[in-house]
């Protein structure tokens, strides 16, 4: 919607830093703005739709015990297809019959802090606000729900994020991985068992089975381990055909119209995404995709996913053209609506993304230029900043210099907003607020980047949900909410006291979270401090065990007397820092953020008050991880190596959330040697010491493989493969005789071509055909071609253009 002339929407950042949306060309900030006020929203109520589960009756009744105790996190983990989102739905159906507030959302394809935005958005009536992490966890700490969240697979630092931001609220995640949370509980989904597996194909199949019928759903449901998916597969393909297969998904792929056939390709193009049917029609060049998404969730070939469908098989990707689709998903977007695009926010970005690994740059760019500002606009900025690096790097890729100028604007806007541009102080004297969240509500100074990590649970945390608060301000006045919700801003010349409800009851929150979430204060009115009585012992308590070189601690000293000079100072590895003085406030108490030096190993940081002279300590560790090499091929080995522990300590290594392995530390280092993803990417590899908050974060870059040097081909001779743009050509080393044929593949001569990158690759080879080495003639066909893991094979199937018969399957290796 425009909004005088040109301009697309204005988002208010913290006190008063206003972001302005434009139509045609990059955003810009200035001060100007204010915090609104908030109302909470009435509990959902509309009705979760759940079928009838069969074989489930122990896994709920587990689930429902652990749900029982306030502020639980329960994850259901299993492998996709297993039954993880039929449970979830059962569950939240239930306890929304039964009265419970339930919110159910679906994390597949959004990153944490879009999705802890929407939580909020679902939770509290504001124009378009998007709160400080201190504000929404106080707002949120009033929220006291079962909050369901499936097709949840991202990294720990995520479900950190989401821990965070549900203080008050029961958690149940649904993934397809353990995460590494403490003081949580977890169930891992299995296959059914064999009753419980025979009566669901029995059910779906809709028909009395025969004998033989009988003893082959038997068998499936032996071989497949009671796997749901596969078994209602199966009884589909029983309905269509009378038979039960050894793969049914084939069945049911062959069976399929042209429509249906184009929406499922669409979905084993973008794997794991959920794609909204307006954007399936798009994509798929159809008009509508109702029907072909009626079918292929008739046969059990996709699943739905709020509101979009995602295919239900983890098969490689289909053959598309990247370009044609990240076209046709543009011209979609100039008319779409901007909740449109909002929805199809993960479509978007794995279009994007696939069309950067086909090359398809030109499309790729137009597409993220016309989607940026509708996702900036309305506060997804975890899938605004993918969509502006993603678009920057196609801009670069092919010299459009003012579309490249437009993303990097951008991405310095977010970077501005978000607190993480260095040394950035937002909106002036007066806007302390509007970032950290740490002075009064009106501000007094400017607070720095680091104390807004502090602000929050952990640096990933704050990294994830975004460190200030973000409002939309609109030029159409809604009518004033019936009742707001204003929490007060955590000022240290205040008590803290716990958050109360409406009912006057503190409010419960989770036992393992990392650091109580800051409360509504009491007013200064209500203060009367007691100079008569002597100050308590002095004590300092540190806001993290840990931090990564660089980032900050707020420490906060207890004990001292009213208005007295605290000084604080550190000292460590690193020698010791410039003592940073604060005063005391009314209660005793000083707060300061100290950046240890950046040498790894334990620090100590000291309180002093210089009238009492009393005196305080407090221990942080200075963890990094360092990777060699911080960029490596697909499928090859790196190391990598953390500093800062303590001697002894578990230090347990992550890739993307996905466990690499787990050592003692010796000497305050723990090193181990990890081999590098298959798929080319940027990853995120986290060393976790023996709670949660001592980690430190890495970042790998994974290239893809290089398969260029000397093969050995599995029927006999060698080939070299020679690097060219976008592949390899393969040339013989030394000259080979075709044994049915007798003719001659020379030295030098080439025969082979591999274009694309690990795991997607085309590929054609020369076939000689003759007799008795006579009469011989060459033609190329197309190949499938699988590089293995490690990079050391390569499985080739080609058919024979002379007769039309498949190859037996050669291999190359080195």
């Amino acid at each position: 919607m425009d909004i005088g002339g040109d301009v697309y929407g204005v988002v208010i950042v913290g006190d008063g830093n206003v972001v302005t949306y434009y139509a045609d060309r990059a955003s810009r900030v200035e001060p100007g703005g204010s915090v609104p006020d908030v109302a909470r929203r009435p509990a959902p109520s509309d009705p979760l739709i759940a079928g009838v589960l069969w074989g489930r009756d122990g896994e709920l009744a587990q689930i429902d015990r652990w749900l029982r105790t306030p502020g639980a996190l329960v994850q259901v983990h299993g492998v996709p297809g297993i039954g993880k989102s039929a449970l979830l739905r059962r569950i939240a159906a239930d306890r929304r019959v039964a009265g419970d507030e339930v919110v159910f959302l679906s994390g597949a394809g959004r990153p944490a802090e879009d999705l802890v935005q929407e939580l909020f958005e679902v939770c509290y009536d504001s124009p378009d606000h998007r709160p400080s992490p201190m504000r929404l966890r106080r707002l949120m700490g009033m929220v006291r729900a079962l909050i369901v969240v499936d097709d949840f697979d991202g990294p720990p630092g995520d479900l950190a994020a989401l821990l965070d931001a549900t203080p008050a609220s029961s958690l149940l995640i649904g993934s397809s991985a353990r995460g590494l949370v403490e003081d949580s509980y977890y169930l891992e989904l299995r296959g059914l068992p064999e009753v419980a597996a025979m009566a669901l194909v029995t059910h779906q199949a809709g028909i009395p089975l025969t004998p033989a019928q009988a003893v082959a759903a038997r068998d499936l449901c032996r071989r497949s381990g009671g796997h749901p998916r596969l078994l209602l597969q199966a009884a589909a393909v029983l309905a269509l055909t009378g038979e039960i297969g050894a793969d049914p998904r084939s069945v049911l792929a062959a069976s399929l119209d042209l429509d249906a056939l184009a929406v499922y390709r669409v979905l084993g193009a973008l794997p794991g995404r959920p794609v909204t049917p307006g954007l399936l029609a798009a994509l798929a060049g159809i008009a509508s995709a109702g029907g072909a998404i009626a079918t292929l969730t008739r046969l059990r070939l996709v699943d739905h996913s709020g509101g979009a469908v995602v295919r239900s098989d983890d098969s490689a990707h289909e053959q598309f053209d990247a370009a044609v689709y990240a076209s046709n998903l543009a011209a979609w977007a100039a008319t779409a609506a901007r909740g449109q695009i909002v929805g199809s926010a993960p479509a978007v970005i794995g279009v994007l993304e696939l069309a950067m690994a086909r090359e398809a740059y030109d499309p790729a760019r137009i597409l993220a230029r016309t989607v940026a500002a509708a996702l900036g606009r309305s506060l997804r900025w975890g899938a605004w900043g993918r969509v502006l690096d993603l678009g920057a790097q196609a801009a670069a890729r092919v010299g459009a210099a003012d579309d490249l100028a437009y993303f990097q604007s951008e991405e310095n806007t977010r970077k501005r907003a978000l607190g993480l541009a260095a040394g950035l102080t937002v909106g002036g004297a007066g806007a302390g607020v509007a970032i950290g969240t740490l002075g009064g509500k009106t501000g007094a100074g400017i607070v720095s980047v680091q104390s807004i990590a502090i602000a929050v649970v952990t640096a990933a945390t704050v990294a994830t949900l975004g460190v200030i608060g973000v409002s939309v301000a609109t030029t159409h006045p809604s009518s004033s909410p019936a009742a707001y919700v204003t929490p007060t801003i955590y000022n240290p010349s205040q008590p803290v006291v716990p958050p109360l409800s409406d009912t006057g009851q503190p409010v419960t929150t989770r036992p393992s979270s990392p650091s109580p979430p800051p409360s509504p204060s009491r007013s200064p009115e209500t203060v009367t401090p007691s100079p008569q009585r002597p100050p308590p012992d002095a004590g300092l308590k540190l806001s993290a065990s840990s931090v990564s070189a660089g980032q900050a601690v707020t420490a906060r000293a207890t004990g001292f007397s009213p208005g007295e000079p605290v000084a604080f100072v550190w000292s460590g590895p690193a020698g010791s820092g410039q003592p940073a003085t604060t005063t005391a406030d009314a209660q005793g108490a000083a707060a300061r953020d100290i950046t240890p030096g950046t040498a790894p190993g334990s620090y100590t940081i000291t309180a002093t008050g210089s009238v009492s002279g009393r005196s305080a300590h407090g221990t942080v560790s200075v963890i990094t991880l360092t990777l060699s090499p911080p960029s490596v091929a697909a499928g090859q080995k790196f190391t990598v190596s953390a500093r800062g522990f303590d001697d002894g300590e578990p230090v347990t290594f992550t890739l993307d959330g996905a466990p690499l392995g787990r050592v003692a530390a010796q000497a305050g280092v723990a090193s181990l040697e990890a081999t590098a993803p298959g798929t080319p990417g940027d990853r995120e590899i986290v060393a976790t010491g023996r709670s949660q908050d001592r980690r430190a974060p890495a970042r790998l870059q994974v290239t893809g493989m290089d398969l260029s040097g000397t093969w050995s081909m599995s029927g006999g001779g060698s080939i070299e493969l020679r690097p060219i743009s976008g592949g390899w050509e393969g040339y013989w080393v030394t000259e080979v005789v075709e044994p049915n044929s007798g003719c001659v593949f020379h030295a030098g001569e080439l025969t082979l071509r591999i274009l694309g990158s690990h795991p997607n690759y085309v590929s054609t080879v020369r076939w000689i055909h003759g007799q008795n080495g006579q009469n011989c003639v060459s033609k190329w066909a197309d190949a499938t071609v699988t590089v293995r893991a490690g990079g050391d094979r390569i499985d080739m199937v080609s058919t024979d253009p002379f007769n039309n018969t498949i190859s037996t399957p050669r291999f190359l290796t080195r």
